[in-house]
């Protein structure tokens, strides 16, 4: 898998680094800040907590180095993530892979789902940071990012991105979801263009922050 290594992604510090400063960021092998503001080092996307983070019986738990390599706020955020995602899979009867971390329902061979009927080439895993996005056809891509640049109601059913746009992140990230959606649909669209040999995901995390890569 590669990482894309241009500058196209907004990260922010909410939950786990208490503030909402949007802050623009290379999607790098770290998510380094390239504004003048320094980021402390608290700002963090909680995909990169995902090593402190085990499978017992059917639910995730924060393990043992995680609790003793972790900040109280960081642990906290962590903490109210996997709350929320082993609520949601005790109530919908899902299952998580413990090897995977993937979250599917007890009726899937595997945890990927077709996001849209009628789209060819497009599905999704879950995990309990956030969503993957695969993207396997064109047409995939158009879809999403024309959707994204729709108006709010469009992300309706789209998983965490509809999520990011409902809770408010995007506008406390961009100054509005509009701006911000744009943002990701123009970075999408822009990775797309450039590996056109490969097929590509996109990963979203709940706090809005959001990566590209090739499989």
């Amino acid at each position: 898998m590669k990482k894309f290594r241009f500058i196209t992604m907004l990260a922010l510090s909410v939950s786990i680094a208490g503030t909402t400063t949007p802050l623009l960021s290379s999607a790098n092998d770290s998510y380094s800040n390239v504004t003048d503001q320094k980021p402390s080092t608290t700002e963090a996307n909680l995909q990169d907590f995902d090593q402190y983070v085990g499978v017992e019986n059917n639910s995730f738990v924060l393990l043992t180095k995680g609790k003793q390599g972790l900040t109280n706020t960081q642990t906290e955020a962590i903490k109210s993530a996997l709350k929320q995602a082993n609520y949601s899979i005790q109530q919908q009867h899902q299952i998580i892979d413990p090897q995977t971390k993937e979250i599917r329902s007890s009726t899937q061979i595997s945890g990927i789902r077709v996001l849209a009927a009628g789209v060819s080439g497009l599905s999704t895993k879950w995990f309990w940071w956030g969503e993957r996005y695969y993207f396997k056809s064109n047409a995939a891509v158009s879809y999403i990012s024309h959707r994204m640049r729709s108006q709010g109601d469009a992300l309706g059913g789209l998983g965490v991105l509809s999520s990011v746009l409902a809770n408010g992140v995007a506008a406390a990230i961009a100054g509005s979801g509009s701006l911000y959606f744009n943002h990701v649909a123009n970075g999408l669209d822009y990775y797309n263009s450039v590996h056109i040999h490969s097929h590509i995901y996109m990963d979203m995390n709940y706090t809005g922050i959001y990566s590209f890569h090739t499989f």
